[in-house]
C-alpha cells in the first residue's frame, strides 16, 4: 500500500496527506439508460439525455481511461491490483448470436472508451446564466451549452456571433434574427443527437469500465478499513483451532 501511495494513487480517489479518503463519484445512470432493452413506452433517449448528461459521460470515460493508465504504471508493483483495470484492454468478443461470433472480435473496452472520450471531449461547457432574483450577484447560476470553441463547433459559433450582431442591431433585423436563431436551434439539435449517438454506442464499454472501477474501489475501501483499524490478515494453519486477539466485528465497529 505504501508503495502505491508513493508512486501514485488511483484517479478515483482524493488523497489527504497520503491516505485514501473520499471516493470521487460520477453520475453513470446514463449507462443503464443507454444499454436498456426495456425502456418505458414513448421514451426517446434523444429527448431524455441532456447536455449535462453528455458532460457526465465525458467525465466517466476520462476517469476510466485515467485509472487504466494508472494501472499500467503500477502493474510492476501490484500486478493483481492493476489487472482489475488492465483487463479492459482485452478484446471484447462479438455477439454470440451471430454466425461470425467465434471468428470476429471487436476492439477492446478501453479502445471503445477512448473513442467515446474523443467524441465527447470539450463538447459541453458550463457558463454563467446571468443574474436573477434568486442570485442577483450571479454566483450560483449556470447553464450547460455546446462549446464556444471554434475548433470544436465552428459553424455553430459562427451563427452565434451572427446572432449577437443582429441582437445589437436595429429592430428591423428581427426577421433575419429569427432565421439565424432557427438555424442555431437546428444545428444544436443535430450536434447533440450526434453526441448522444456516441454515448449509446459507447455505453457497453462504459458499463464495463464502471464495473472495474467499482471493484477497484471495493478493494481499496477494504484495505483502507484494515489500515484504520490495524487489522491483520489471518494466518491459516492445520491445527484445527482458532485464536483471536482483540477481535472487533465490522458490523459493531
Amino acid at each position: 500500500m505504501d508503495v502505491l501511495v508513493q508512486k501514485k494513487s488511483p484517479p478515483l480517489f482524493r488523497l489527504n496527506k497520503g491516505e485514501p479518503s473520499e471516493v470521487e463519484s460520477d453520475e453513470d445512470e446514463w449507462v443503464d439508460l443507454c444499454v436498456s432493452d426495456d425502456l418505458p413506452p414513448g421514451m426517446d433517449l434523444y429527448q431524455e439525455i441532456d447536455l449535462q448528461t453528455i458532460l457526465q459521460a465525458e467525465q466517466v470515460a476520462k476517469l476510466v481511461i485515467d485509472t487504466y493508465a494508472w494501472a499500467d504504471e503500477v502493474q510492476g508493483n501490484a500486478p493483481e491490483l492493476a489487472d482489475v483495470m488492465l483487463r479492459l484492454g482485452d478484446p471484447v468478443p462479438g455477439d454470440d448470436q451471430t454466425e461470425e461470433a467465434d471468428e470476429e472480435e471487436r476492439g477492446s473496452t478501453i479502445d471503445g472508451l477512448i473513442e467515446l472520450y474523443r467524441s465527447l471531449s470539450g463538447a459541453v461547457e458550463i457558463v454563467r446564466s446571468g443574474p436573477s432574483l434568486s442570485d442577483p450577484y450571479n454566483r450560483f447560476s449556470y447553464v450547460f451549452r455546446l462549446s464556444s470553441d471554434d475548433a470544436r463547433f465552428p459553424d455553430l459559433n459562427k451563427l452565434r456571433r451572427k446572432e449577437e450582431t443582429l441582437l445589437r442591431a436595429d429592430s428591423n433585423k428581427s426577421q433575419q434574427l429569427a432565421v439565424v436563431q432557427n438555424e442555431i436551434s437546428v444545428l444544436t439539435n443535430l450536434i447533440t443527437r450526434r453526441l448522444i449517438s456516441s454515448m449509446i454506442t459507447g455505453a457497453p464499454d462504459a458499463g464495463r469500465g464502471v464495473q472495474a472501477l467499482t471493484r477497484l474501489d471495493t478493494i481499496f475501501a477494504r484495505a483502507s478499513y484494515g489500515l484504520e483499524w490495524h487489522c491483520l490478515i489471518p494466518r491459516i494453519g492445520s491445527e484445527g483451532r482458532i485464536q483471536i486477539d482483540k477481535f472487533v466485528h465490522p458490523v459493531l465497529s
